[in-house]
C-alpha cells in the first residue's frame, strides 16, 4: 500500500500521526495538572517514567517501523529518504506550532 506513495508524503504522514500522538498526550496531561486529583506521592515520578519509555516505544515506531523493512528489503535509499523527510516535516511542525503559540501569547 505505501510502495505506491513517495518518500516525501510517506514522512509527512508520519511527521503528522507523531505530531497528532504528541498533541493529544500534551492535551491529557494539561486536564491531569489542571485536576488536582492525583495525590502527590511516590508513583508520580514512576508514572511519569512509564509514559516517557512507553512514548519512547511509540515515536520510534512511528518514525522508523517502515524504513526498518523497507532497509531489510534492500530498499535502502527509500528507507533513508523517508526517515529525512519525516524529520523536516517535525522540524516544520515544531517552527508552526512555536508560531501559534507565540500569536496566542501575544492576545493576552
Amino acid at each position: 500500500m505505501f510502495s505506491k506513495l513517495s518518500p516525501q508524503i510517506i514522512g509527512f504522514l508520519q511527521a503528522c500521526g507523531l505530531t497528532l500522538y504528541i498533541l493529544f498526550i500534551a492535551t491529557v496531561m494539561n486536564v491531569i495538572s489542571t485536576q488536582n486529583s492525583l495525590p502527590d506521592t511516590f508513583l508520580a515520578p514512576a508514572i511519569f517514567l512509564m509514559l516517557f519509555v512507553i512514548s519512547a516505544l511509540i515515536s520510534a515506531s512511528l518514525v522508523f517501523g517502515y524504513p526498518v523493512v523497507l532497509f531489510f528489503n534492500g530498499r535502502k535509499e527509500a528507507a533513508i529518504k523517508i526517515v529525512l523527510w519525516t524529520g523536516i516535516c517535525m522540524v516544520v511542525f515544531l517552527l508552526v506550532l512555536i508560531l501559534l503559540s507565540l500569536i496566542f501569547l501575544s492576545k493576552k
